[in-house]
């Protein structure tokens, strides 16, 4: 009213368009000075001619265990104290209990012989006792698996993790009794020496790991062993070691190394679970030859309790939490 009436919206001076009437910025197409949403962006961030990757499943945060096999898997330490008493028998050496084979096992059957006898053995000597300790050993009852570890291997692969054994016992022996005991099906890799002189696992290990790669990609890697050789092996080439104190080592000289240890092969694997949901490098204090406060806290407050094994719960601050480790076949 009164003024002059208004341009129909035909008649209305219209905005240039670009040229490119499919121009983008960003996820969103424009038109001039205002933007709306492309019909893509609606439903997905990816541009329709990129591949969308798939969820995240929860499979990619287990654990490939590398466990040991003498002394963790299977249950036959009170047979290598056997060996030992037989082998330096003739040396004069006084009868040798468990607790003491415990507190002086090395991985070298040489360094053991001298550590039990207190004094350097003659190449002779070296070379008898050696005879007498594999001879013994090669002519044992078959091995046993503890209890519960087939039981074990079989819901941790539910949960989605995946198994391998390395030794330092010769390969064709290992390969042999894991085929016997029936239970090849659970590991992707199996392995043994193929020299007897070699008494670290350091070389071999990496070598295992290197073989591992293209079957497990980028999964995190731990080792799971009873001994000091495999702890200071996982920490050269890399991977989380698990010390477990149901072997032929004291736990008093495996806890030196200011790791969570696990008493049973349930809390060495809900430790080795835990350590890949977390994926904390740092937690591992000999990596870099300092305790660091993440590695003490750790070993104090153990794994995450969705992690925790039933055995380690039910505290009246901590109530008990599903393990997989302890699921119901």
């Amino acid at each position: 009213m009164g003024g002059e009436p208004r341009p129909s919206p035909s008649r209305r001076k219209r905005r240039s368009l670009p040229k490119d009437r499919n121009a983008r910025h960003g996820d969103c197409h424009t038109s001039g000075s205002r933007a709306r949403l492309s019909p893509h962006a609606r439903t997905s961030p990816y541009s329709t001619t990129e591949r969308q990757p798939a969820p995240m499943s929860r499979i990619f945060t287990r654990p490939h265990l590398v466990w040991g096999w003498t002394g963790t898997l299977t249950d036959d330490t009170d047979r290598y104290v056997q060996a030992l008493n037989i082998a330096l028998r003739p040396l004069g050496a006084r009868q040798v209990g468990l607790d003491t084979f415990r507190r002086q096992f090395t991985t070298s059957s040489s360094a053991l012989f001298a550590a039990i006898l207190g004094r350097t053995l003659t190449p002779r000597e070296r070379q008898q006792a050696s005879i007498a300790f594999e001879t013994h050993l090669a002519h044992r009852p078959p091995v046993q698996l503890r209890p519960g570890t087939e039981q074990l291997l079989a819901r941790l692969i539910r949960s989605g993790c995946t198994h391998s054994a390395l030794s330092l016992s010769r390969n064709h022996v290992v390969t042999q009794q894991i085929s016997d005991l029936g239970i090849a099906r659970f590991f992707i890799r199996t392995e043994g020496l193929s020299d007897a002189s070699v008494r670290t696992k350091a070389h071999p290990l990496a070598d295992h790991v290197r073989a591992l790669r293209p079957d497990i990609g980028n999964r995190p890697i731990v080792v799971i062993g009873d001994d000091a050789d495999d702890i200071r092996a996982a920490v050269a080439n890399h991977v989380h070691p698990v010390p477990f104190t149901g072997g032929r080592t004291r736990p008093g000289i495996l806890s030196q190394f200011g790791l969570p240890v696990a008493g049973t092969l349930a809390q060495a694997a809900a430790l080795a679970v835990a350590y890949a949901h977390t994926k904390r490098i740092d937690s591992c204090p000999v990596s870099n030859g300092a305790n660091n406060s993440r590695g003490a806290e750790s070993a104090r407050n153990g794994p995450p309790d969705e992690y925790r094994c039933a055995s380690d719960q039910g505290s009246p601050s901590r109530p008990k939490a599903p393990c997989h480790c302890h699921q119901n076949s």
